[in-house]
């Protein structure tokens, strides 16, 4: 595409900690929409439920492998838990 034809976004820059956080609050309310409690949730991944409420949260950073088991516990693809929010991205 020419230089003068492609739109002119504003650059924007993910955080890790923005990109936990949303990471996070993705996997609770999957988790709050399913009705499966956190503790349930944590052992069928074989982590603690405290784990579990650290990511939630945003105070710790899920490895891949964990994202995919939370994932296929929930009934998702990988996607839906890491792809950044449009809101969070807003200049």
């Amino acid at each position: 595409m020419a230089k003068h034809l492609r739109p002119n976004f504003p650059k924007r820059k993910v955080t890790p900690m923005a990109q936990r956080k949303a990471n996070g609050e993705a996997i609770l309310a999957l988790r709050e929409a399913l009705g499966i409690k956190q503790y349930e949730l944590a052992e069928r991944c074989g982590i603690t439920a405290a784990s579990l409420s650290a990511i939630e949260r945003g105070h710790y950073d899920a490895s891949p492998g964990l994202i995919r088991e939370l994932a296929r516990h929930l009934g998702v693809g990988v996607g839906a838990i890491t792809s950044f929010p449009a809101s969070e991205l807003a200049s």
